[in-house]
């Protein structure tokens, strides 16, 4: 699916990042995959343009700028995906579970319903990471 060069480059402008081309790579990666990706996984389709430490320092840029999110998949693999436009440098607003396929390993957002946590008085919640497993439709 390809998808509007002109839509990537505002949304990395829109985190006041400027819109590089190995940005916009990675952003491309993002949008054409409905699964989230983990390092390896974009490293694979990029490394041939970029080394490893760009691609890295990317990733960690869009995360804290709040373009995307860190999924903690169970497998002590990270993957990421993309965070939705209520999301800023000050915090992430993904309140949603991660579906985790356990044939092809891949982990989507699950969007609907967010999802409330409530901890006690005097607790502070950073993040929270709820996996659901099962088969993915690709698979079943």
């Amino acid at each position: 699916m390809a998808i509007d060069k002109y839509i990537i480059t505002d949304r990395i402008r829109e985190a006041n990042l400027k819109a590089t081309n190995i940005r916009t790579d990675v952003m491309q990666l993002f949008y054409e995959n409905k699964q989230a990706l983990s390092y390896a996984d974009i490293n694979k389709y990029l490394l041939k343009k970029e080394d490893k430490a760009t691609i890295y320092r990317t990733l960690k840029s869009f995360s804290e700028k709040g373009i995307i999110h860190e999924i903690f998949d169970g497998d002590k693999t990270t993957k990421y995906a993309l965070c939705g436009k209520k999301c800023n440098t000050n915090k992430h607003h993904d309140s949603h579970a991660h579906f985790k396929c356990s044939d092809c390993k891949n982990v989507y957002c699950l969007e609907k319903p967010e999802i409330t946590i409530n901890v006690p008085n005097g607790y502070i919640t950073n993040t929270f990471n709820l996996i659901v497993e099962g088969t993915c439709t690709n698979c079943s």
